[in-house]
């Protein structure tokens, strides 16, 4: 009897262990269930960052922005979180996103037609990421999605790094950027350069030696100040001169010896002859293009006044047309067309209207020294 007892009693005890074992396992599991892993919601729209979390089971979400109220979260993208990507927290953990304002920017860059040697694409880039490309004279319009904050804007010589220009550009809201590019053999120069932001609804002129117009006064009202005209005093009418006494009869003068007739002066001699036969040019806002044709030797030298010089080989005449070559292959045509009308054909079939000068006027102009 005693040894079945003793038997139950033993099964008892295994039957206890067992359940106590068994209860503390479903409490870890339950522990750890209660852990999730945040993801990375950086560079992700804040609506979509909020959206993902709480799918995640995560319950405690709050976002901040340092400027002011985040009105529209749509807008709005997360730069930053207060958990690393991949660390296990517990539901209702605080997160908190920091965001910025993503601004829409329209861009809108002219390039100054130029020259030949000076006559290139220009590529744009915003902080190394190229946007667009402008064609020479022409123009580049672009619109980009930008997080607020510091841009570098460069202007870059295509297929050639080296030669580029730089504009700092501070994103605060939806804005407008326009400019020119003027650009040379030798350098790329931001002008006239404007900068609008749509929610300020103001404008700034950042060129403002480009600025002409009315130069007057302002006070601190933005009244114009004008300085009166100074009174002028009467003149007092003059006393009328007395009648004055007749003289008498003057003697006869004498009859001047005749003076003798002047040498005449020698002759100038005549100027040498210009080694150049014909010339034309071509003015525009920022610099003057004169070409000079010699004949005889069949060259012709190009004079660009923000570049200088080039020379090049030429055929035909003023008659059948002067072909330019650059790099022996044909550049273009000039042709006269009456009057002082000179008209350059070019590679692309693009007419450039030019205006015959004297050799005079020519070398006058052009530092031939």
């Amino acid at each position: 009897m005693k040894k079945i007892y003793a038997i139950a009693l033993l099964s008892i005890l295994i039957l206890m262990i067992t359940a106590c074992g068994g209860n503390g396992k479903s409490n870890t599991a339950e522990i750890e269930e209660k852990l999730i892993e945040i993801p990375d919601v950086t560079n992700t729209m804040l609506g979509d960052a909020e959206k993902a979390l709480k799918d995640d089971g995560f319950t405690s979400i709050s976002a901040e922005y340092d400027k002011g109220v985040i009105s529209d979260p749509d807008r709005m993208i997360v730069v930053e979180q207060n958990y690393t990507a991949g660390e296990q927290i517990s539901a209702d953990s605080e997160i908190v996103l920091k965001c910025k304002k993503v601004c829409t920017v329209s861009f809108e860059i002219t390039s100054e037609g130029n020259w030949i040697f000076s006559k290139y694409d220009i590529v744009i880039r915003l902080n190394d990421k190229e946007i667009g490309k402008v064609s020479n004279g022409d123009t580049l319009s672009e619109t980009e999605e930008l997080v607020e904050g510091s841009y570098e804007l460069k202007a870059e010589k295509s297929k050639d790094s080296s030669l580029y220009a730089v504009f700092q550009l501070e994103v605060e809201g939806n804005m407008s950027f326009s400019c020119d590019l003027a650009h040379s053999g030798s350098e790329i120069v931001f002008k006239n350069v404007e900068v609008e932001n749509h929610e300020k609804d103001e404008a700034s002129h950042t060129d403002a030696s480009d600025i002409k117009g009315d130069t007057s006064t302002l006070d601190q009202s933005g009244t114009e100040t004008v300085t009166p005209e100074p009174t002028v005093t009467p003149v007092p009418t003059a006393t009328p001169e007395p009648t004055a006494t007749p003289e008498p009869t003057a003697s006869p003068v004498p009859t001047a010896t005749p003076v003798p007739t002047a040498t005449p002066e020698p002759t100038p001699a005549p100027s040498p002859k210009s080694k150049y036969d014909f010339a034309c040019k071509r003015e525009l806002s920022e610099y003057t293009i004169y070409y000079l044709f010699d004949f005889d030797e069949m060259t012709a030298i190009c004079y660009v006044t923000n570049d200088g010089f080039t020379e090049h080989a030429i055929s035909g005449d003023t008659v059948s047309g002067i072909n330019l070559y650059i790099d022996d292959e044909l550049y273009g045509t000039f042709t006269k067309k009456g009057g002082d009308r000179v008209i350059l054909v070019d590679y692309s079939n693009f007419e450039w209207e030019f205006e015959e000068i004297s050799m005079l006027e020519a070398e006058a102009e052009v530092p031939l020294n």
